[in-house]
């Protein structure tokens, strides 16, 4: 009997960084947006921009304020943050897992655009 090997067809993103947003009210950096805007830092506030619809990030390696949200280093090099009910509060859909690659870092500032062209959906995830 031979047996043939799987190969996942859909791939992965190799080198990208991208920023997904997940239903259970996640927001994961890929490892290659880690290595490109993280140094370790441990803390975030979060905070979401109307008029440009962008996520804002702003990362510390100190909890600031009461509000500041834990960042969760995983063991295939990329991080995430609980986020559900800032998620709700500011109406940003989440009803699938969708992947944004267009993010920039100025200071200790994240910045994810949320417009449609930066918008991929990942497909088999819900």
């Amino acid at each position: 009997m031979t047996m043939e090997i799987f190969k996942d067809k859909k791939g992965r993103l190799s080198g990208i960084p991208f920023v997904s947003i997940h239903k259970h009210g996640a927001i994961s950096l890929s490892k290659y947006a880690v290595k490109q805007y993280l140094n370790g830092e441990k803390f975030c506030v979060l905070g979401y921009d109307k008029e440009k619809d962008e996520i804002c990030i702003v990362v510390s390696t100190i909890k600031e304020h009461y509000y500041s949200f834990i960042i969760t280093y995983l063991i295939d090099g990329s991080c995430s943050i609980s986020a559900r009910n800032f998620l709700k509060h500011f109406a940003i859909n989440h009803d699938k897992c969708r992947r944004y690659e267009n993010i920039k870092k100025e200071g200790d500032m994240i910045t994810i655009s949320l417009n449609s062209q930066a918008i991929s959906q990942i497909a088999g995830q819900g």
